[in-house]
């Protein structure tokens, strides 16, 4: 896993997670959406929109071998995390 690069915007012809995969390309069981913003006054800063089918599918990813042997040893000790767990407004 390889987190996108701070300083290519993916409209700009840098490649982009799929919407329902993370990161990876395959698709992860209880994950229905999975979007990454980049901002475009600073470049260094992402919003990455998660919708998970239920808590307990969150939490299983949390599980995950990648979760805790990539993304939590080398991807959360560079990034400032302001997770908000939230419900849909319909």
């Amino acid at each position: 896993m390889v987190p996108p690069d701070p300083l290519r915007h993916p409209r700009r012809g840098r490649a982009h997670a799929n919407p329902t995969s993370g990161f990876g390309d395959r698709p992860e069981p209880g994950v229905e959406r999975f979007v990454i913003y980049q901002s475009e006054a600073d470049p260094r800063r992402f919003l990455l929109n998660e919708h998970w089918h239920s808590k307990a599918a969150w939490e299983a990813h949390r599980d995950r071998r990648v979760y805790k042997e990539i993304y939590a040893p080398q991807i959360l000790p560079l990034v400032t995390r302001e997770p908000h767990i939230s419900s849909l407004v319909e």
